[in-house]
């Protein structure tokens, strides 16, 4: 089975809450096959300092049953070395979600561009801000 493109998005939060209001649209792009999570980490810097990665399994009951089915097989992609490099970037109070996935979306095109010899050669995410100032 041909893979897309895999991606790390890094959301930042001004508090150290687990924001489970994220799910339901993580989970439209899971059902909807536009994406595949590879892993999911949620990273909280505390007021004094230390440094959590929530495992799904302690989300608590609800927002856990929300998560289910949601990190595909492979899952644990995001070392702790990488947890504790993105937990040196927050500032005590605040937190992140790191999402890995792949954009499934795009698995027949890669594979029809390797069939046909192609290679990619460049490919870049531009921030929406970018895209509104050119706009202007």
């Amino acid at each position: 089975m041909p893979l897309g493109p895999i991606e790390l998005v890094i959301v930042h939060f001004p508090d150290d809450e687990l924001h489970t209001e994220l799910i339901p649209s993580i989970r439209g792009l899971v059902e909807s096959k536009t994406v595949r999570i590879a892993d999911l980490v949620f990273i909280q810097k505390r007021s004094n300092g230390d440094v959590e990665s929530v495992e799904l399994a302690d989300v608590g009951e609800d927002a856990l049953s929300q998560l289910d089915g949601l990190v595909d097989a492979f899952d644990g992609l995001l070392s702790i070395d990488d947890i504790e490099e993105l937990g040196k970037s927050l500032d005590p109070g605040t937190s992140l979600l790191a999402v890995l996935f792949e954009n499934t979306w795009a698995a027949p095109f890669v594979e029809a561009s390797r069939k046909a010899n192609g290679e990619v050669i460049f490919n870049e995410r531009i921030p929406r801000a970018i895209i509104d100032e050119l706009m202007a």
